[in-house]
């Protein structure tokens, strides 16, 4: 018996044009190879402190 373990591509999608171009060529890829493709919606990480500071600052 055959086993054939079903892949996918794991496309990080920021909502920049470079990540659109990145997500372009992941489906391009997964329609080669008959897969799926998943988005991660990656995200800058805010330090909460500076964040505080910089609007108590700004007042």
């Amino acid at each position: 018996m055959e086993n054939k373990e079903r892949r996918t591509i794991l496309v990080p999608f920021d909502f920049t044009p470079l990540s659109d171009y990145a997500l372009q060529h992941g489906i391009q890829f997964a329609k080669m190879l008959d897969t799926d493709v998943t988005l991660l919606h990656v995200i800058q990480e805010v330090n909460a402190e500076n964040l505080i500071t910089e609007k108590l600052n700004f007042w």
